[in-house]
């Protein structure tokens, strides 16, 4: 299995409300397609990409080659992270 990428969605409500946040791993390991690949998923957010993902991670999770898997969706990003953090998994 390749590596692939950690990201960070923000995505507008429109509502108003408070933006979802969600915590996705990325089983492409170009930088650039995943970006692009998180965009046609979410045309509107705002994206941060984070470290590289290794296949431990990936296989752990499920994620399968050339897909995304969402670990996390919240309304608060340090929560995520933070969450995340304590598992060792960020």
């Amino acid at each position: 299995m390749a590596k692939g990428r950690k990201i960070v969605t923000i995505i507008p409500n429109p509502g108003g409300a408070s933006p979802l946040q969600e915590s996705v791993l990325v089983a492409i390991s170009d930088k650039g397609e995943a970006i692009r690949e998180i965009k046609a998923r979410h045309p509107h957010a705002a994206i941060r990409v984070g470290s590289e993902a290794d296949a431990e991670h990936l296989s752990k999770y499920d994620v399968r080659d050339d897909k995304i898997s969402a670990l996390t969706s919240t309304t608060s990003l340090a929560n995520a992270e933070r969450r995340l953090a304590r598992k060792g998994e960020w």
